[in-house]
């Protein structure tokens, strides 16, 4: 159960970060502006063409911690899913 709480843990902090990172780059779109003025700003370090890839690559790798998220999970998922469509007894 330890081995599986950890791997949990590590996901979970991964896709955060991959969260940040997107924000993050998504806010600077909206900042910068984009056609024939563009190629006068510079987003910090790098050009606005690879923050779009660093963008691109982070949101798949979120989707992949996502997809293993909800595989970890599937058990829960399903559980929980009955529980909250199964029919209530009146009685209770």
């Amino acid at each position: 159960m330890e081995k599986k709480i950890k791997l949990n843990y590590i996901i979970d902090f991964l896709m955060f970060v991959c969260f940040l990172v997107i924000a993050g780059s998504g806010i600077m779109f909206l900042f910068f502006p984009t056609g024939p003025r563009a190629r006068y700003y510079n987003l910090g370090i790098w050009n606005r063409g690879e923050v779009r890839e660093i963008h691109t690559i982070f949101g798949i790798l979120m989707i992949i911690f996502a997809i293993i998220h909800f595989v970890l999970h599937w058990k829960w998922i399903i559980a929980t899913t009955k529980n909250f469509f199964q029919k209530k007894d009146d009685n209770t």
